[in-house]
């Protein structure tokens, strides 16, 4: 994943349904990864999660040990 300007809209984080995408200038994935985890904080009870992009940069998810945190998508913002 390239730097660049991002848009992550959640399908949910936790049990919250309702939110706001993150909108991101980032110097890579590992940077994309670091502001989709301050951003999903605040809505999870489990302070010890992971943020998994898939292998084609345009979504992933959030790992809550053996629960589903949530899903999202990645788009690229010109």
């Amino acid at each position: 994943m390239d730097a660049g300007r991002y848009e992550i809209k959640f399908d949910r984080i936790g049990r919250n349904h309702e939110v706001a995408p993150l909108v991101a200038v980032v110097e890579g994935e590992a940077d994309l990864c670091r502001r989709i985890r301050a951003h999903a904080r605040p809505h999870l009870r489990s302070r010890d999660f992971d943020v998994c992009v898939n292998e084609y940069g345009d979504g992933g998810f959030l790992a809550c040990g053996m629960h589903d945190g949530g899903r999202f998508t990645i788009i690229i913002k010109a």
